[in-house]
């Protein structure tokens, strides 16, 4: 991972919004995509810590939203745990060295969700070496994984072409019943549910 800065970059951490205000100058916020557009600029980010370095006074987080990721550059500013939640402002800055040619300089650092805990999945690599099982009682942490959202994101774009086409061809789009009364023919094993007091089962 390269990591590059330039000098005279300052944070300012706030918990909870309390605490020094950064520098004068309402910074709009925008999604990690949109920061091309505006180098130069300050800009509120939100989002969470996929990753984080700290080289001895200057400290390196990326910052994962929806929409990418973002490296942010401090000083003096300890990131919090991966997965913490957190809402930064600073001004963006172009940097050949730093992943997507991009930075952002900060100036404060607000910790909206404290992680207390590392995620039970090391996020930042690309291949998970975890042990099938894990993978799946943590499926709601591993999903937030770069290639399973590119997966997510891949299938999504697939279902949405196709129900595009289809409505164009005048189709009528269907949702058939998700809890029935009775388990269909076959061996499977039956999820049953309390409906209300009745017995009723996940649809196979």
């Amino acid at each position: 991972m390269s990591e590059a800065t330039s000098e005279g970059a300052t944070a300012t951490t706030e918990h909870g919004g309390e605490g020094p205000a950064g520098p004068t100058g309402a910074a709009r916020r925008r999604l990690v995509r949109e920061l091309r557009g505006h180098v130069g600029e300050r800009v509120l980010l939100r989002g969470w810590v996929h990753q984080r370095r700290d080289l001895g006074g200057i400290q390196f987080l990326h910052l994962r939203d929806r929409s990418g990721m973002v490296q942010c550059v401090f000083e003096g500013v300890p990131p919090p745990l991966h997965e913490s939640a957190v809402q930064v402002t600073g001004r963006v800055v172009e940097n050949g060295k730093a992943p997507g040619g991009l930075e952002v300089h900060g100036d404060a650092l607000e910790i909206i969700s404290l992680a207390t805990v590392p995620p039970p999945v090391e996020l930042a690599k690309e291949t998970f070496n975890t042990n099938p099982d894990t993978l799946l009682e943590y499926r709601h942490v591993s999903v937030r994984g770069l290639h399973a959202q590119a997966t997510l994101k891949v299938a999504a774009e697939l279902v949405r072409a196709f129900r595009a086409h289809l409505q164009a061809l005048d189709f009528t789009e269907i949702f058939t019943p998700k809890l029935v009364a009775a388990g269909a023919e076959g061996g499977a094993n039956l999820f049953e549910v309390d409906y209300y007091g009745q017995r009723a089962y996940l649809a196979q």
